[in-house]
């Protein structure tokens, strides 16, 4: 279709060209097409290790998938591709990635869709989407990490800097979040005390998500949950 068409000239515009380095582990997969697109339902989403062609992740949108949110012992359904106008963001489970790796995507028909329904053709080569994660991460008990959106920062994701603070810490840890918008779900459990999340700014530092008791139920319908002791959340929404 005309939408393929476009979309591939478009792929190739970009990947012959650009191949992200210093990408943190937990960064969300950002993908921009010509025209409005939306998650399909069905197809499958791999990210492959560069370096031996291991398979390290795979997400079927025709399935209901479901991870780990922190130390949460019970699996949450999250959504693997989520739209927003003509950029598609793909987020992989938690602890999918590693530090000083590199990695590769691909795609089959049926993962995005435009507006009408049309798929996008897919991704196939290896040498199409490539990124390079960063050599390392903070330092243990380090006591401060900002989260950026941009991928700017020590972390991409709320989570993942809350996955950074070590179980039974002792000294508060504040992890300063930038403005952007955040679309995670996020759990604190009970033996990660003194945490301090602050927002730079209240009405631009956002964090959301499209969780309710019918895609979760339970407890799990929360979207920010927290279960430890001493913690402080502020200049946020």
């Amino acid at each position: 279709t005309n939408f393929n068409r476009a979309l591939i000239h478009r792929e190739d515009r970009i990947y012959a060209t650009i191949e992200a380095t210093a990408v943190n582990p937990d960064t969300p997969l950002r993908l921009t097409f010509d025209r409005p697109v939306q998650a399909g339902g069905s197809g499958r989403i791999r990210i492959l290790r560069a370096s031996d062609n291991t398979v390290v992740e795979t997400l079927d949108l025709g399935a209901a998938p479901t991870r780990l949110v922190g130390t949460n012992p019970t699996p949450y359904r999250f959504l693997p591709v989520m739209a927003s106008g003509n950029t598609v963001t793909i987020h992989p489970r938690a602890a999918t990635l590693a530090y000083n790796q590199s990695y590769y995507v691909t795609m089959e028909s049926g993962a995005i869709l435009d507006a009408t329904g049309a798929s996008f053709t897919g991704i196939a080569d290896a040498g199409a989407w490539r990124f390079t994660t960063r050599n390392a991460g903070p330092l243990p008990g380090t006591a401060s990490v900002t989260v950026a959106a941009d991928g700017s920062g020590d972390f991409s994701t709320v989570q993942g800097a809350i996955d950074f603070v070590p179980a039974g810490n002792t000294a508060r840890v504040l992890i300063t979040v930038q403005r952007g918008t955040y679309a995670e779900i996020n759990y604190i459990g009970s033996g990660k005390p003194f945490i301090t999340i602050r927002g730079e700014d209240r009405a631009g530092t956002i964090i959301a998500y499209p969780n309710n008791n019918n895609f979760n139920s339970g407890n799990n319908r929360a979207m920010f949950s927290v279960d430890a002791n001493d913690f402080t959340l502020e200049t946020i929404t």
